[in-house]
């Protein structure tokens, strides 16, 4: 049973580093290479952002992009008061919020 778990193991990671540089070879023909210029993000999380992202240039500012992640707060309030700004929404794509936050990480 362990030799069966350890030839089972090497395959998938043999995979994943296949997989790996297959995402490498394509993602280096995109307009998402920008994203590797930020420090602490890597190929795969840059990847995935730029796939949850879409094309940048359907967005005209940063708050459309904030939005669609579902990282934009949500203003509490009661009566006439102005209220103030609660937790984040979290009505947006779910996939591009956990990048996010995994690259700020």
């Amino acid at each position: 049973l362990l030799k069966q778990k350890i030839k089972a193991y090497e395959w998938h990671t043999t995979n994943i580093e296949l997989y790996d540089k297959e995402i490498e070879r394509i993602f280096v023909q995109t307009d998402g290479l920008f994203l590797l210029t930020v420090p602490g993000i890597g190929l795969i999380t840059a990847a995935e952002i730029y796939c949850e992202m879409g094309d940048i240039s359907l967005y005209n500012n940063a708050s459309q992009l904030i939005k669609k992640a579902g990282t934009n707060p949500v203003i509490k309030q009661s009566g006439p008061d102005g209220g103030y700004y609660g937790c984040i929404s979290k009505q947006g794509n779910s996939n591009l919020r956990r990048a996010v936050y995994t690259a700020g990480r």
